[in-house]
């Protein structure tokens, strides 16, 4: 709770008065909006409240199960955690937010935005008469909201602050949101498809593009009771197109002693067919390349008395195996407070620390006599949160770790980040589609900027080595608008130039989970919790029964898109935030391929593509995933007419065009 001087400064500021927007005539569909408040603080969005607020009223809602109450002289005020929303990115025309006066009317409140921190000049509302028994709808333009002094700012936005300046009844709030549009937009979409390799954008896919996190812990997928789990494993891989793993785990990599294939730690002995040979076999019958996160928590550069904890002794072991191995990251999330780092205060999750650690290693790789040794790739990990002073973290890291590599003349060969787009509890499918189109790429821009330019003076590749919708699994994670997530973000990032991107799973398939976010704001109809791509039978983890989940109908369309060596790249849809689209071809081959995402909740859209650059067939194989309940993926002809593509995509749905 939040005390005294929370909201003393609106005190003089009352005169000021709402230009209430007129509410549209059409609904439009729910995703054109990005959420603040919707059973909970949606996002990256947190909650401060000062006085007496109810976030979780059940006595009236309007969508979902809760509303907020608000009580007299009380207020609540949203903070972003990660920077705040930039207006133009999506762009943003104003607040939107309902209240119902719970049998009474004219409570009056105030609404303020934050900009980079400050406050703006509050506007004043109350409750109208047609809104004491009823859910009334305000929308504030953002023009009105974003002014300090009377005059307009620019920044990015930070905090939604309600305020009751009402002496007597409560009043409640829901849904509370930015939207876009005054009107709905076009549901009829047009594209051009620019395949010419002079039309620029075009980005070089390497295998690291198409990876998955395995984890040493995983007891299903490497069952040694069960040997053709093993099998149904690798076949999975195969048919979702990975050729690129990562191992041993996320943050048991910092606990995790290789040659005993043990969690030291916590003295958890893994199965035996889950071990570094194991691994290695895995990525020789797939045909994928691979990355391991080093022990740093717990282990050493070079210990000679337990090699399973050092690291160099695995790169070692690599080689000797036919240099299974030669992206090599030290440790997990080691700028984390959640991580294990056994050295103890000051020294642990200390950027200097850590920076003498990957020092070390370097000096040891490049000065082997051994040429593969030499040749192996040492990556470091960053937090990109830290760029907006986000809790649970070592800071300054990047800064710190960077310029000291940089004074002692080692460059590591990638930065590996972890994007998760909400926090646990918070999932919204609106965060996923911000998060993914307009976070990501801000993100990357400024790590290459704020720490890359400033600290190491020169730009190294960037990986995104764990991707989720957030870092617990939740029914959100099991539904179709995550494999939306996977897609969206895996185009941007490609877009960006991202060199490795592997998705978050730690396990191909796993039985059943029952804890996590169920709120019936998010859509789908899977119920299940768990991070895995197909779900299993509980018992004896049977294969024999299975659930494939959207995740791996994704990872089967990205096959379908693009491939190692293929070029891809994003285009502009001008008429509806609700569609993406990309482009891949084989410059080695004919094969071209468009990729199209509905993000729509409810709407079905029109979209025609004009094709410059290749020459269209008779009939072109569209391959459609539109979430009709556990089916997967169907095929379909399109005959062009005057050398444009017609289609229509269905609500939540992925299409592939093959020209």
């Amino acid at each position: 709770m939040r005390t005294n001087g929370w909201h003393k400064w609106h005190k003089g500021a009352l005169s000021v008065f709402a230009a209430v927007l007129a509410a549209a005539s059409i609904a439009q569909d729910d995703m054109t909006y990005l959420d603040v408040y919707r059973d909970y603080a949606a996002g990256y969005w947190w909650d401060e409240i000062s006085g007496r607020i109810d976030l979780y009223d059940t006595t009236y809602y309007r969508s979902g199960k809760y509303s907020i109450r608000v009580y007299p002289l009380s207020g609540v005020r949203f903070v972003h955690k990660r920077g705040g929303i930039s207006r133009y990115s999506p762009y943003l025309n104003y607040l939107e937010f309902y209240v119902h006066g719970g049998g009474n009317y004219n409570q009056q409140f105030y609404v303020c935005l934050y900009v980079n921190d400050s406050a703006c000049d509050p506007i004043v509302v109350s409750v109208p008469y047609n809104g004491r028994n009823a859910w009334y709808r305000y929308r504030l333009a953002l023009s009105d909201l974003m002014k300090r002094g009377g005059t307009y700012v620019y920044g990015n936005i930070t905090g939604v602050k309600f305020y009751a300046l009402s002496w007597t009844n409560s009043f409640w709030l829901d849904d509370i949101r930015f939207g876009r549009y005054y009107d709905p937009p076009s549901n009829d979409v047009s594209i051009t498809a620019d395949f010419s390799s002079s039309s620029g954008g075009w980005r070089l896919l390497s295998k690291r593009m198409f990876g998955y996190n395995l984890a040493a812990w995983d007891w299903c997928g490497w069952e040694k009771d069960n040997p053709n789990n093993y099998n149904y494993m690798k076949q999975s891989l195969i048919n979702m197109g990975i050729t690129f793993l990562r191992y041993p785990g996320g943050a048991a990599s910092c606990k995790y002693d290789w040659v005993l294939n043990k969690n030291i730690i916590d003295n958890e002995n893994y199965n035996t067919d889950s071990s570094t040979t194991y691994f290695y076999n895995l990525l020789r019958d797939i045909g994928a390349e691979g990355v391991i996160s080093l022990n740093y928590g717990s282990g050493k550069v070079y210990d000679e008395i337990n090699p399973g904890r050092s690291a160099y002794h695995w790169i070692q072991h690599s080689v000797s195996m036919g240099n299974r191995v030669a992206y090599w990251e030290v440790g997990n999330e080691c700028y984390g407070y959640w991580e294990y780092d056994g050295r103890g205060t000051p020294n642990d999750h200390n950027p200097d620390i850590y920076a003498l650690f990957v020092i070390d290693l370097i000096n040891r790789i490049q000065g082997s006599q051994d040429s593969r040794i030499r040749n192996m790739k040492i990556g470091v990990v960053g937090a990109w949160n830290e760029l907006y002073g986000d809790g649970g973290i070592r800071t300054p890291w990047s800064p710190t770790l960077l310029s000291k590599l940089r004074n002692n003349s080692k460059i590591p060969h990638f930065y590996d980040i972890h994007f998760y787009a909400t926090n646990a509890g918070k999932e919204n499918d609106s965060h996923l589609l911000y998060a993914a189109r307009y976070q990501l790429p801000m993100v990357i821009d400024k790590i290459r900027t704020d720490f890359m330019d400033a600290n190491l003076g020169q730009r190294v590749p960037i990986y995104i080595l764990e991707i989720n919708n957030a870092e617990r699994a939740s029914k959100q994670t099991v539904n179709i608008y995550n494999a939306l997530f996977l897609l969206e973000a895996w185009g941007r990032a490609v877009n960006k130039g991202v060199q490795a991107f592997a998705w978050w799973g730690g396990t191909v398939f796993d039985t059943q989970r029952v804890t996590g976010n169920s709120s019936s704001t998010l859509y789908g109809y899977n119920r299940e919790h768990i991070f895995a791509a197909i779900k299993v039978s509980y018992s004896g983890c049977q294969t024999s029964s299975t659930t494939y989940y959207p995740i791996y109908y994704a990872l089967t369309m990205l096959k379908q898109f693009a491939r190692p060596n293929w070029n891809v790249k994003s285009i502009y849809v001008p008429d509806n935030p609700l569609i993406s689209a990309f482009l891949a071809y084989n410059p080695n081959g004919p094969e071209k391929r468009i990729l199209l995402l509905n993000w729509a909740r409810s709407t079905s859209i029109n979209v025609n593509i004009t094709v410059s650059g290749a020459s269209l067939p008779y009939q072109i194989r569209s391959t459609v995933y539109d979430d009709s309940y556990y089916l997967s993926p169907t095929l379909k002809s399109i005959t062009p007419t005057s050398g444009t593509i017609s289609l229509t995509m269905y609500p939540h749905s992925v299409v592939v065009l093959e020209l």
